[in-house]
Formats: structure tokens, sequence, C-alpha cells
């Protein structure tokens, strides 16, 4: 699965990540159960820092739409 954001885009990169994260969460193999990537493997991919990818972790998070775990 290849996961990018437009870092030439407007919109913030953590705006970008959240809602790149709202539409993943939202298809069949996660709704079912299935990890989403960790944190280092995910910001790599997008090419963000960790931290910015946890300010759209931590949103879905105090949503409800995310448990943070320890694998």
């Amino acid at each position: 699965m290849k996961l990018s954001l437009d870092h030439k885009n407007h919109i913030p990169l953590h705006l970008q990540a959240e809602k790149l994260l709202r539409d993943l969460i939202k298809k069949p193999e996660y709704i079912n159960g299935k990890f989403l990537p960790n944190e280092v493997d995910l910001a790599k991919q997008l090419a963000i820092s960790r931290t910015t990818l946890r300010q759209a972790l931590n949103k879905l998070v105090y949503e409800g739409l995310l448990l943070r775990k320890k694998v």
C-alpha cells in the first residue's frame, strides 16, 4: 500500500495526514481490526516527521477513532 501526502499543498501536513488516516481506517481491513503501520514506518512512508504524524494520530485518538497499543 502506497501512502503519500502533497508537500506542495497549502493545507498543513498534519491535517493532510489526519484526512488520510480517517480514509484509511474506513477501509474494510482496518474496520475488521487490522493494525495500522507503526508510527515510525508511517512517518517515513509519508515523508513527514513523527511529531507531525503524532498530531494527526492524537486528534483521532482524542475523538475515539483510534486506540494506541504497544505491541
